[in-house]
């Protein structure tokens, strides 16, 4: 099953897998594809054709625009924003607050503005 809070708005092209997560406030936009237990928090926007894999958490207010593809395991902090066409790798996580304006590698933690790797 799913959990959606009734606030949320998901495009009528959007698909979720089992498990996934919608709190209020969400926007959810055409072609969106959320793999099995995705939790998407309150305010965040999920614009058109992102792919977002398995286990994924995105806290209060992140903003993926069109094209980002999210690898498995990834947590994405407050606020955090993630431009067109990019990829974020499996296991990353990003700071809040970060601006992420190239493609992750799997397995490291980025923050900032833009968003570094972590030393």
């Amino acid at each position: 099953g799913q959990a959606i809070s009734p606030s949320a708005y998901l495009s009528p092209t959007a698909v979720l897998g089992e498990g996934c997560i919608i709190m209020p406030n969400v926007i959810i936009n055409s072609g969106a594809i959320l793999s099995d237990n995705v939790f998407v928090h309150s305010g965040a926007t999920i614009e058109h054709d992102c792919r977002i894999s398995s286990h994924t958490f995105l806290s209060p207010g992140v903003v993926l625009s069109g094209y980002v593809q999210i690898g498995e395991g990834t947590f994405i902090g407050a606020g955090a924003v993630v431009n067109t066409d990019i990829g974020i790798g499996k296991n990353v996580t990003v700071g809040s607050g970060s601006v992420v304006i190239r493609n992750v590698p799997d397995n490291v933690v980025i923050y900032g503005s833009p968003a570094h790797k972590s030393l």
